[in-house]
């Protein structure tokens, strides 16, 4: 060791997000009455909403990007119930839209929606995120028609194309192009409308038929129903930021979308996480030299920390708190041992372990 001289340490962490993940819930609150007076009263930090009737909930993980559950369930007593199951494990869309805004699709059979039943409904799109919270929402927004009366109507209403299945379509899609083939043989100066009157049908099919439930956006059409300031949850959160939403009605199905700007866990807990300690060589045992999380409050303050191994052996010790402390001080020689490597795994509420390296060297 050096006498007399003053040898630092620094620390260096880097946080490894394999298979870390955190949960988030996404709501469309229905008012299908469009009666305020009537149905649950919905209060978040982020808006309020009253008279609603039904709630259909996504519940969904950041990594894999997926809605693992999707329910609908109706007020009843001033609350909602836990629903009945209307689908799910279908993907998130990550990032499908310029600024890292991910895209959350929802949809029910228009069917459950029973009682008394508007044409016009209001609607309040709400992200809640599983960490400290975080929540914010879009509307109430009024939207015309979702609530129609279930095909076939008294008025003739189109063909409900998206309640073909995939053959049916690929049947039809094979009867237009024979029809084609023929008429070009028997009747020439017809084809063109032949050719024209399918491939209209063909479009008119592909446009009714087009909304699935698969993260993406290119089979959206339709504008945004409502839109939302962005960057208004608060900022030590893990953010979910709802952009905008959307509302369709495709036959008897009914569609919905949320552009969500969420916050991932990199991004969130490497700030909250200390880049450098430094020691002394001489550095007594026992001595805490610093503490791997830059704060005792808001998320920071989630973090538990353990010493999982270190290279070399047994040289310091990292508390639940996160403190780093000398063991052996002898080990604190520069010209024998430059660095230290060690292995430490987080604990955050709500969160599966997480695993972080810390290399601390010589300055």
């Amino acid at each position: 060791m050096r006498s007399g001289l003053v040898g630092r340490m620094m620390g260096f962490a880097c946080l490894l997000l394999a298979g870390a993940t955190h949960a988030a819930t996404y709501s469309v609150y229905i008012d299908s009455d469009n009666d305020a007076l009537t149905g649950c009263t919905v209060s978040t930090a982020a808006g309020n909403a009253g008279g609603v009737d039904w709630r259909l909930s996504a519940s969904g993980n950041d990594e894999p990007p997926a809605i693992n559950t999707l329910t609908l369930a109706e007020c009843t007593g001033g609350s909602f119930p836990l629903g009945v199951s209307v689908g799910g494990a279908y993907p998130i869309g990550i990032d499908r839209i310029a600024g890292a805004t991910d895209i959350v699709e929802l949809a029910f059979p228009r069917e459950l929606i029973t009682g008394d039943v508007a044409t016009d409904w209001n609607l309040f799109f709400v992200a809640e995120s599983s960490l400290l919270g975080a929540v914010d929402a879009a509307g109430p927004v009024l939207v015309p028609t979702l609530g129609r009366p279930l095909l076939p109507d008294p008025v003739p209403q189109p063909a409900v194309i998206p309640g073909t299945t995939t053959w049916g379509l690929v049947l039809l899609a094979m009867a237009v192009g024979l029809l084609t083939v023929w008429v070009a043989r028997r009747h020439p100066g017809m084809l063109i409308w032949v050719v024209v009157i399918g491939g209209s049908s063909m479009l008119g099919i592909a446009w009714a038929a087009n909304y699935l439930l698969d993260g993406e956006i290119g089979d959206w059409d339709v504008p945004a129903v409502v839109t939302d300031a962005s960057g208004d949850p608060t900022a030590d959160e893990p953010q979910v930021d709802v952009l905008a939403g959307f509302a369709v009605r495709a036959g008897n199905q009914i569609f919905f979308r949320m552009d969500v700007r969420e916050t991932r866990l990199p991004v969130v807990l490497q700030p909250r996480l200390v880049s450098a300690l430094a020691t002394p060589e001489n550095t007594a045992n026992g001595s805490v030299i610093g503490s791997l999380r830059d704060s005792t409050t808001g998320l920071a303050g989630l973090l538990t920390f353990s010493l999982q191994s270190q290279a070399p052996s047994s040289g310091f010790a990292v508390a639940s708190n996160g403190d780093v402390s000398v063991v052996d001080s002898a080990q604190l020689d520069f010209e024998t041992r430059p660095s230290f490597t060690l292995q430490t795994q987080i604990g955050l509420t709500g969160v599966p372990a997480l695993s972080m390296r810390i290399r601390l060297r010589s300055r």
